[in-house]
């Protein structure tokens, strides 16, 4: 029974029901539309409702100031007449009549005289005379409502404020809106719908012929796999007329330039012409015929597969890959038993060199031939290995902050408005974690600016006094909780410089939360600064685990952390000391270390005491 022959785009007996790329341009189209008819029925939603509330928060508003006046007037005589019992009574029964939701008098900015809410008063008489203070109305809004401050004026003792606040009012019944534009968002989809079917099967034969261009262009060389079923008739056609001419032009382009190298090798032997460009290229290039022989190799590929290349010209190369597979792949491509490109990595020096072998088949009349490329890859697979490790790490120092910043706040909730010290602690805590999370996202950005050359420095007046105190009361808790005693030594002045304050504190804060970091409790970190004539050093020392010599130059590369077991539990993205030293070289400075393993570490930073003008 015969094979049934798949087509690229359907079975060749109806139209595909896949998505093709016309499909999605215009369903790409709709949405847009849809975008905007939504757009404009929700912008004109929200100024209606907008203008509604406004219209109710005037009416509010002169509402409690008619109930504000009153009041007013009625506490001004009690309190002239020192009828403050009543006066406090009038302000409680004004609440609980369920007109306002709150009513208080002050005298000042805090002493409360009379309030709804009696545990609040803090006056308990009044006195013979208090200061007046300059008052005007005032008119404003909260979670409660419409709010009014008003004047108490007493003729020979002062001026009081009644600040009442009106009750919120219940929603406002939008349905009516809600339905309308329901109706018309509705309308606008069923419209875009039946437009998308329409164009749908108009672009299905565009659709289906860019979507094998795009295969095309993602390393697809099998022409079979490409052509078009015969449902789309006269365009099915012409496309396979397309890729016959394809493949004619892809054979010769490929055959004619190695042809010319083989043949005349010997002739240009100084290094010209094409042999001499493909001698200076840092990929392996090979070439070999039916029979595995080499019959063409340059200097790169020698290099590679650890051979002379007057060893491999006119040799097999069966055993001299390194890699069954490899060999197996180019046996079948040089007979012709298969046509499709292939690449294989392949470790060697018991995995420190990662090479990787691109074949593919070169055709010349009735000869069967394949050409081999050799790239070494291991700096990429070793720079996606530390890219992936940084993703872990950055993924890790991202969730721990976050996470004990949803646990406080769920403490700081649960405890209430009693337990004052509880909730205050949550807040410290919370507040510390955010200024981390802050720490790490800027991070992430510093780096993003050092791959891509534009980091830059926005100078100006940075106060180092102001600086050094901000850093000591960031990390004190920190110190404090590891049992590490956290001290700065600075000089009795120092001066304003010229530089990215931002920037720099970003350098100082990655080099002493690591003194921190890798200092165990009951360590010792000690911040000195000096100031000479032409430079400000900011040394920071500490007593802990310490670099071994061989690692000393290395851990300001990115991405680089120590190998020493004891870091295992710690933390890190390996990318601190790196931004510290970017960003203290842009200012012309420098980072040096001195460490001993075991006994600490210290970091200089050398910055020019350029002063500000």
């Amino acid at each position: 029974m015969a094979k049934k022959r798949t087509w690229f785009g359907g079975d060749g007996q109806s139209a595909p029901r896949t998505r093709h790329s016309g499909e999605r341009d215009v369903a790409g189209v709709g949405l847009a539309m849809l975008a905007v008819v939504g757009g404009v029925v929700l912008g004109c939603a929200t100024l209606a409702i907008v203008e509604m509330n406004r219209v109710d928060q005037e009416l509010r508003s002169g509402e409690i100031r008619a109930v504000g006046l009153t009041l007013a007037n009625a506490a001004e005589e009690m309190i002239s007449e020192d009828r403050l019992s009543a006066v406090r009574r009038l302000v409680a029964e004004s609440v609980s009549s369920g007109r306002l939701a709150s009513c208080r008098i002050v005298i000042g900015e805090g002493e409360i005289v009379a309030s709804s809410d009696p545990s609040t008063i803090n006056v308990v008489a009044l006195p013979e005379r208090w200061p007046s203070v300059s008052h005007t109305d005032s008119v404003g809004a909260d979670v409660g409502g419409v709010r009014q401050a008003l004047p108490i004026t007493v003729d020979g003792r002062g001026t009081l404020t009644l600040e009442v606040t009106g009750v919120a009012p219940a929603s406002a019944p939008w349905r009516d809106l809600a339905s309308g534009i329901g109706l018309v968002g509705a309308g606008g989809a069923a419209v875009l719908w039946t437009l998308y079917r329409t164009m749908r099967r108009r672009m299905a034969r565009f659709g289906v012929i860019c979507d094998a261009v795009l295969a095309l262009g993602r390393g697809e060389t099998s022409t079979e796999a490409v052509r078009l079923a015969p449902v789309y008739g006269e365009v099915a056609e012409a496309w396979s007329r397309v890729l016959e001419q394809r493949v004619q032009w892809e054979a010769a382009q490929a055959a004619a330039p190695l042809e010319a190298a083989s043949t005349d090798r010997r002739s240009n032997a100084g290094g010209e012409g094409v042999v001499g460009a493909i001698d200076a290229l840092w990929q392996g290039i090979i070439l070999v015929d039916r029979d595995l022989n080499v019959t063409y190799a340059n200097g790169a590929a020698g290099m590679l597969l650890e051979s002379r290349r007057e060893e491999l010209v006119g040799n097999a190369i069966v055993g001299r890959l390194g890699d069954p597979e490899v060999e197996e792949t180019v046996r079948a491509i040089a007979s012709g038993k298969s046509r499709r490109r292939s690449g294989i990595e392949v470790k060697r020096n018991e995995g420190r060199t990662v090479l990787r072998f691109t074949i593919r088949a070169v055709r010349r009349e009735d000869e069967g031939a394949a050409l081999i490329v050799v790239e070494d890859v291991t700096q990429q697979r070793a720079a996606e290995e530390a890219r992936h490790s940084f993703v872990a790490q950055a993924a890790h120092e991202l969730r721990t902050p976050l996470t004990n910043i949803r646990l406080y706040v769920e403490q700081a909730i649960e405890s209430g408005e009693e337990e004052v010290q509880t909730r205050s602690q949550a807040l410290n805590v919370i507040n510390t974690e955010s200024q981390r999370l802050e720490r790490l996202v800027q991070d992430m950005l510093s780096v993003a600016e050092i791959e891509s050359g534009s980091m830059s420095v926005h100078a100006g007046d940075v106060r180092l006094t102001q600086l050094l105190d901000e850093l000591s009361s960031d990390y004190v808790a920190q110190a404090r909780e590891k049992s590490i005693d956290l001290k700065f030594e600075l000089p009795p002045k120092l001066p304003v410089i010229k530089g990215d304050r931002d920037k720099l504190s970003l350098a100082l804060h990655n080099i002493v939360g690591n003194a921190l970091k890798y200092t165990p409790t009951g360590g010792k970190v000690v911040v000195r600064v000096s100031w000479e004539r032409d430079e400000v050093r900011i040394a920071v020392e500490d007593s802990g685990i310490g670099i071994k010599d061989a690692e000393q130059s290395l851990i300001f590369d990115k991405f680089y952390r120590a190998k020493d077991e004891r870091l295992k539990d710690i933390t890190g993205t390996g990318l601190g000391l790196t931004l510290a030293r970017d960003v203290v070289r842009l200012h012309g400075g420098d980072i040096t270390l001195r460490s001993e393993l075991d006994k600490g570490s210290t970091f200089t930073v050398s910055i020019p005491a350029r002063a500000a003008a």
